[in-house]
């Protein structure tokens, strides 16, 4: 798990960050995610294969967090709106289809905004998301789905 330091306009939150490769529960985090349980409420499953380096999740993640501050947030919570950042179209629906979890994702980037890591890890483990991948850059690109992200 990474975490790092996200300030705007003083105000400091912390953005806590695992990749997870070859997921066998996917099926089991979709009905999860469905139902709104409390394990993945508080973070945001990212199909990894639309994220092609760190440094998108960092410039997006400080959009969101300008856009909380401001109170100018497009969708329901941070997490949301995570997922929609990343979109280059400003369809909230196209946005959580292209780059959440799917039932095709192979590898997962989960993330979580806020000081209660211990608690973040805790409901990692609870859904079965334990060993973790430290993909590089150049491990991102290779296997990102360029395809999908041209569209």
């Amino acid at each position: 798990m990474k975490t790092i330091d996200l300030t705007y306009s003083d105000q400091k939150t912390l953005l806590s960050y695992c990749w997870f490769d070859k997921i066998d529960n996917k099926n089991e985090l979709l009905t999860l995610i469905s139902n709104r349980d409390q394990a993945v409420k508080e973070m945001v499953l990212i199909d990894a294969q639309m994220i092609t380096a760190e440094h998108t999740l960092f410039v997006v993640s400080e959009k969101v967090i300008k856009s909380k501050k401001n109170n100018e947030l497009k969708t329901e919570n941070i997490y949301g709106e995570l997922l929609y950042s990343l979109s280059p179209n400003s369809n909230i629906k196209s946005a959580f289809l292209n780059f959440g979890l799917s039932s095709l994702s192979d590898r997962i980037l989960a993330v979580y905004f806020g000081e209660n890591i211990e608690q973040f890890k805790k409901n990692l483990e609870s859904i079965g998301l334990i060993s973790e991948w430290n993909p590089s850059d150049f491990e991102l690109q290779k296997h990102s789905n360029i395809e999908k992200l041209a569209k």
